[in-house]
Order: C-alpha cells, then sequence, then structure tokens
C-alpha cells in the first residue's frame, strides 16, 4: 500500500511540475458546476397531446354545473342586495341555504345556465338560452326583484 501511494504523489508532483494544475482544476471545477445535486434521478419525458373537441365534448361541457348557483332554481334564490357603482354594479344572491353569493353581468346562474345580463338599483335581468325539443334555441329573459322593505321605506 505504501508503494502505491509514493506512485500517486509522484505522479501529483510530475503534473505540479509541468503546470497542468490548472488543466486538471478546471476540469473538475467545471464538470462540478453541471451536476445539480437537487435534479430527479428519473428521467421523463414530457409529451403534450392535443385534445379533440367535437360537439358531442363541449355539449358536455356546456351541461357541467360550473357555479354553485347554476344548482338552483330562480325560484330558490333571492336577490337581497345591489351596489352601484361607477365601475360596475354588483349585485347579491342568496341561496336557499341561506348563504350570499356576490354575482355581476356575466355571472351564470340558474339550471338553464343563465346569464346576467344588466343590473339596474332594484332588479337584475337574465337571459337564458333553453334548448327546445326541435334543437333551436328559445331566448328567456327572467326578471329578479328586491323585495321592498315590511316598513314600506
Amino acid at each position: 500500500m505504501c508503494n502505491n501511494f509514493k506512485k500517486t504523489i509522484l505522479f501529483l508532483t510530475f503534473f505540479l511540475l509541468l503546470g497542468c494544475e490548472n488543466i486538471a482544476h478546471n476540469n473538475f471545477s467545471s464538470s462540478r458546476e453541471t451536476i445539480n445535486p437537487f435534479a430527479s434521478l428519473i428521467r421523463t419525458k414530457k409529451k403534450t397531446i392535443p385534445l379533440k373537441t367535437d360537439s358531442a365534448e363541449k355539449q358536455k361541457k356546456s351541461n357541467q354545473i360550473s357555479t354553485t348557483l347554476e344548482k338552483f332554481d330562480f325560484n330558490e334564490i333571492k336577490l337581497v342586495g345591489i351596489v352601484m357603482a361607477k365601475s360596475e354594479n354588483i349585485a347579491i344572491i342568496e341561496s336557499p341555504g341561506k348563504k350570499g353569493y356576490i354575482v355581476k353581468i356575466g355571472t351564470t346562474l340558474g339550471k338553464n345556465n343563465g346569464k346576467i345580463i344588466k343590473i339596474y338599483n332594484d332588479r337584475i335581468i337574465i337571459k337564458e338560452k333553453i334548448k327546445n325539443s326541435n334543437g333551436g334555441l328559445i331566448i328567456n329573459y327572467q326578471e329578479m326583484k328586491l323585495d321592498k322593505p315590511a316598513n314600506g321605506n
């Protein structure tokens, strides 16, 4: 073992005498910088698969409920407040469970995917597109009014 140690020392001295320590040091540091110790050892290839959307998939998406307010029918929800502002008007709707929701123009609500199209100071207007049995669309407008206070003010 002592013989191997002497050979190693002699070899390193030889490199130092020839000025090759920079070469050895540069090779060591550059290889050290390229290794990321936190990188995953498992390599995976990511593939992006383009999705095909046909009319059946679009129909499925349109039938899915995207907000909680789409679960309720219009006679189950109640308009309890309206805030008029310069930037946009908002309304407050109460669900059957007495939970309040803030809505604005474009919010969908009701079982027929109704959209709020106008907010006035005392009511909101909702536009529904309902398919009839022939496959055509029927446009229906719903109006929700604020309840008048009991004392008449």
